[in-house]
């Protein structure tokens, strides 16, 4: 059945100045973080109002790789374009992954380095009592900001690029239509509905775990009792105090 995103258009227009539409129109452009963050958003959002409508229509829910593909079809009007929209998407979603992992690995260097510098105490002091300052490789502040805050979305970016399978470094196919359908109905039920749907910035949720049980029970209703059973005591392994986190 063909799915309208006339809604979507309008809230995308409404929302111009975040650039969401840019990569469908230019190839290889580069999306700011907070681009790509308000796209995944809304392509969350789309994905569980179109949820709800397969699901009255008796129509099987996409995985969120199939979802992506019709959003960006229905969203241009043409599969060249769409194509063109979704690699981009996908190659800004690996982009700032591997960005964020040289991040990483710069900081867990730089780390080690004052470490050594720690145990060498004072007998390899500098004669003017001041070792010259090393300026290379230095970021500034903002920058030192940006890649904090590059570093506290990866668990939000790393979630979506599990669902679509195009994590880096990771030959593992994209998750389930039931992961993506627990995990938005914990997303909605956190959230309360409200819009956007995931926070500004990514920070570690406490979900209770009867809310995350009632997720399992509600999408995993085809799948034998014993099953369903097992799962659900493998998730209540995992919290602590009733709750569970989770990164949004």
């Amino acid at each position: 059945s063909q799915r309208c995103f006339a809604a979507g258009r309008a809230d995308l227009d409404a929302t111009s100045h975040l650039d969401f539409l840019a990569p469908v129109r230019e190839i290889d452009k580069r999306m700011s973080l907070d681009t790509l963050l308000a796209a995944i958003s809304r392509i969350y959002t789309r994905k569980i109002m179109l949820d709800a409508t397969d699901d009255r229509a008796g129509i099987a829910r996409q995985t969120l790789p199939e979802f992506v593909v019709t959003f960006y079809v229905e969203l241009t009007g043409g599969t060249m374009a769409a194509a063109n929209g979704m690699s981009n998407l996908i190659a800004n979603v690996t982009y700032y992954l591997n960005k964020a992992l040289e991040i990483q690995k710069a900081r867990q260097h730089a780390g080690q380095k004052d470490k050594d510098k720690d145990k060498k105490g004072k007998k390899d002091a500098h004669p003017e009592g001041k070792a010259p300052e090393d300026k290379t490789m230095q970021k500034t502040v903002a920058e030192e900001q940006a890649d904090s805050l590059l570093l506290t979305t990866v668990p939000r970016i790393s979630t979506f690029a599990k669902f679509l399978g195009v994590e880096p470094g990771s030959d593992a196919e994209a998750l389930p239509v039931d992961a993506v359908n627990i995990f938005l109905f914990c997303l909605v039920r956190v959230t309360k509905g409200q819009h956007p749907l995931l926070p500004r910035k990514a920070e570690p949720v406490r979900i209770a775990s009867d809310i995350v049980l009632e997720a399992i029970e509600a999408t995993m209703a085809r799948m034998k009792s014993h099953e369903r059973m097992a799962l659900k005591y493998r998730f209540q392994q995992t919290c602590s105090g009733g709750s569970a986190v989770v990164d949004l």
